[in-house]
């Protein structure tokens, strides 16, 4: 039943576990941006051969961009301006369930009852969470003036984009799991991973970058 959604078309790199391209390129320009503090803060006091590898570092994490220099105020602007438009409108992944599909997933869970469980590994990850996580799930409202319908189900093409994920939700702010697989923190994620099924979690790789962890 947690399998029901994702069919075969997958995006190729989500189904070989790799990074999105974007979320390289937030990377590089988060990593550039530091080194650039460093060598501006601490210029004036780092010896010329510390700072000869800095500059080293900025051009490597340039070249990756596909820039030549940061001279390159187009090229910048543009990259910039293509990750915050995907963050801005993020659009609903090819294989992504129909809303009435998901809404009639999360009717099958709220009456769901009596289920068999494992033990909580001592690294659970979000595909055992899609299989496994409890909670009071009737209780949980949408936020914003949303429908719980309306809420989750965009808060699915969240978790479905490593861009948008980590841009909202950063590693200290894990899916908690207490005992018997008892939600502690991130109920309205952990519910959504659930009505999205193992299967689509699995391929979209949120393994690798939706953090989770067993309650202490």
């Amino acid at each position: 039943m947690g399998e029901r959604f994702g069919g075969e078309r997958w995006y190729a790199e989500a189904s070989r576990g790799e990074k999105d391209p974007d979320v390289e390129a937030q990377e590089h320009l988060d990593e550039m941006n530091r080194l650039l503090e460093k060598l501006i803060e601490q210029g004036g006091d780092l010896p010329s051969d510390i700072k000869q590898a800095l500059r080293a570092q900025i051009q490597a994490h340039l070249a990756a961009l596909g820039l030549e220099s940061l001279e390159d105020y187009a090229g910048l602007t543009a990259i910039h301006q293509r990750l915050h438009e995907r963050r801005r409108n993020l659009p609903a992944p090819t294989d992504y369930p129909d809303k009435e599909d998901f809404q009639q997933r999360l009717i099958e869970l709220h009456a769901a009852r009596g289920e068999k469980l494992p033990g909580v590994p001592r690294r659970p990850l979000a595909t055992d969470v899609a299989e496994h996580g409890q909670g009071d799930w009737s209780q949980l409202e949408g936020r914003g003036g949303r429908s719980a319908v309306d809420y989750l189900y965009d808060l699915g093409k969240v978790l479905s984009s490593e861009l948008a994920y980590t841009s909202v939700f950063d590693k200290t702010d894990a899916i908690e799991v207490g005992e018997r697989w008892r939600i502690e923190n991130g109920r309205h994620r952990a519910l959504t991973l659930r009505a999205l099924g193992t299967q689509y979690v699995e391929h979209k790789g949120m393994d690798r970058y939706v953090a989770v962890r067993k309650e202490q």
